[in-house]
């Protein structure tokens, strides 16, 4: 963790997030959370240069209850309405997903809350056309995540003690399979260069760039 907490990096505003939480501000931010099953999408505005985050638990409100953040189909679409109040234009957006991990002993296969947190995510950005250029999704291992909201990168850290995820996938355009993906690289052909914000380096020993 020494390269990615070093310079100007360690003191930049740094907001963390608990389940149920939406941060979405135009000046230059840290967002940090962990997540198990939960998903975290990350947004950024490629034209302006800013950002957010949402952290959902479950995927969708069940009937008779209070629409609340802490489900994917409210989080998702409150994170964009945000987003765009602050003066984002939706193709301008692209996003990121993380976390759906199976990290119980047991599992339900498709009814896995993780794998359909994965799914509603995924609906709901493509319903409003946002493009997700990176994700790291499903397996078994939890992950520490920072979203630098100026330069749109994240970086992120397997927690350890948990078996390692299966191999490395690109984002799929079709929803079938989506859960069952592990990892998913960026597609864009070259990594962006170190944020001048966040001050992250090209190479890290233990965090990994998304």
């Amino acid at each position: 963790m020494a390269c990615f907490e070093t310079s100007h990096f360690a003191l930049r505003p740094t907001v963390c997030l608990s389940a149920g939480d939406i941060q979405c501000e135009r000046i230059p931010q840290l967002l940090r959370t962990v997540l198990g099953s939960c998903v975290a999408v990350c947004l950024w505005d490629r034209r302006q240069h800013f950002g957010g985050m949402s952290h959902f638990i479950l995927p969708t409100t069940p009937d008779n209850s209070e629409r609340s953040p802490r489900f994917g189909d409210v989080a998702v679409p409150a994170l964009i309405e945000q987003m765009l109040k602050l003066g984002s234009r939706v193709t301008d957006l692209e996003a990121k997903l993380f976390g759906g991990a199976n990290v119980l002993p047991i599992q339900c296969d498709d009814l896995a809350v993780g794998g359909r947190n994965i799914e509603v995510a995924f609906a709901a950005l493509e319903r409003r056309g946002i493009p997700v250029v990176a994700s790291r999704l499903s397996g078994q291992q939890g992950v520490v995540l920072v979203q630098c909201t100026e330069c749109g990168d994240v970086w992120l850290r397997r927690i350890h003690g948990q078996a390692a995820p299966n191999g490395l996938t690109a984002p799929r355009s079709s929803r079938t399979g989506r859960a069952g993906s592990a990892l998913a690289r960026r597609d864009a052909a070259a990594r962006p260069a170190p944020c001048h914000t966040c001050g992250m380096p090209a190479q890290a020993t233990e965090m990994e760039l998304r």
